[in-house]
């Protein structure tokens, strides 16, 4: 079956989930969308999506649906929506960065309505998904994967399949482990290019071609060039939100983790001076102002 006459419901639209609306409707998908921001609604019924009234009639819909939610109370809340719209059977495509015990009670749950949920967190900024720049990290049935194929490609660059479902949140918290990480170094490497008197933008375009760069540097380094740190394409507040599963998943097997457990700390003092709206690029600006003061 064709993208083009092919549907597909989507909750949450965000900035993310905005990004991937836009990138079904360009592959032809039919999209209904609900968001309980009447802003993000009209945003979307605007690029051509149809919006409903609730979740609910989202999930009325034979078709499959995708959840891109921004923390566990809206993502349980959206399930108990599923659950009472009745039996359905297309997958629910689960993109959010949730707890994988969490994940895992909504699809145990779910499967009481014969719906099939699917762990597929995004790698990549809501920026890099207006590029098609995504990975899928897609757990779950083989066959329910299969089904969601033309799905993926339409968002993704690349998909993963990780395996048995919850394997791609793990998968996404170790991304996020040396995102944390990478993106830590990139702030502190061009605090000190400032520092040794180096043009910010000389040094940028030095070391993104350099052996030591990292996709961290290539994306963030040019906001923390710039000081854009508005608006955020991931905030500090999402880092120090996924932080706490990293180390939960890392202490669960004996793991400590003290590279990340230092990036943690800086990203969580910089929020303590107000940054936790801004995007991560923003640690660099806490580190120019406290150049000599961490320990």
């Amino acid at each position: 079956m064709s993208s083009s006459s092919s549907g597909v419901g989507i909750i949450g639209v965000g900035a993310m989930g905005f990004a991937l609306l836009q990138l079904l409707l360009d592959a032809g998908f039919a999209v209904s969308a609900f968001d309980p921001s009447p802003t993000a609604r009209e945003q979307a019924s605007t690029v051509g999506a149809t919006c409903l009234p609730d979740a609910k009639a989202v999930f009325t819909m034979d078709a499959p649906v995708i959840t891109c939610l921004p923390n566990t109370q809206a993502f349980l809340s959206t399930i108990e929506e599923a659950i009472s719209a009745g039996r359905r059977t297309k997958p629910v495509i689960e993109t959010s960065t949730l707890d994988p015990s969490v994940k895992e009670g909504a699809r145990r749950r779910l499967l009481e309505t014969g719906a099939e949920l699917l762990d597929c967190p995004l790698s990549g900024t809501s920026a890099q998904a207006r590029n098609r720049d995504l990975v899928v990290f897609a757990s779950g049935s083989p066959t329910g994967l299969a089904s969601c194929k033309a799905i993926f490609t339409a968002i993704a660059r690349t998909t993963i399949q990780a395996g048995d479902f919850g394997m791609g949140m793990r998968l996404k918290l170790l991304a996020n482990h040396l995102v944390g990480i990478h993106t830590a170094a990139a702030a502190e490497v061009l605090m000190l290019a400032r520092k040794v008197e180096l043009d910010p933008i000389v040094a940028l375009q030095a070391l993104t071609a350099s052996a030591g760069s990292s996709r961290m540097l290539e994306v963030r380094g040019k906001l923390m060039a710039e000081h854009k740190y508005l608006p955020a394409t991931g905030n500090i507040d999402i880092i120090i939100k996924d932080g706490g599963m990293i180390t939960d998943l890392a202490q669960q097997t004996g793991c400590t983790l003290p590279l990340f457990s230092r990036a943690l700390e800086l990203f969580q003092c910089a929020l303590a001076t107000g940054l936790g709206n801004h995007d991560m690029a923003a640690l660099h600006e806490y580190l120019l102002e406290n150049p000599g003061t961490l320990t």
